[in-house]
């Protein structure tokens, strides 16, 4: 029963955060990149003249869109420039440590020990 759920919880929250901890790496790489590539890009179109065509598998720009909503709902001072990792890193640390609890949370964790 109230075990179960406990352990059913941890496995989520362990899935959270190895799927953010995924992402957040992801765009670390793709940001990694971003010099060099701009480098190649300058060097084949001033020196050999030629178009450049980049695509981008993923900008994390649904999260983004998605925490300056929030941040602006909340009254919070949304700068310029938000970065995807830092909005990954934002969104697990609000999901993982809650300054708030449900009320199953506290039924369940507040149930006196036999």
């Amino acid at each position: 029963g109230d075990m179960q759920k406990v352990h059913k919880n941890a496995a989520m929250k362990w899935a959270q955060f190895w799927g953010a901890h995924q992402r957040f790496f992801r765009q670390m790489l793709l940001s990694a990149k971003v010099p060099a590539l701009a480098r190649l890009t300058l060097e084949t179109v001033y020196e050999k003249n030629m178009a450049v065509v980049i695509g981008l598998q993923s900008t994390g720009e649904a999260n983004i869109s998605q925490a300056v909503a929030e941040m602006a709902a909340s009254g919070e001072e949304v700068d310029d420039f938000v970065s995807a990792p830092a909005v990954i890193i934002r969104n697990l640390i609000l999901k993982q440590f809650p300054t708030t609890s449900t009320q199953s949370q506290v039924r369940l964790y507040s149930k006196p020990k036999p």
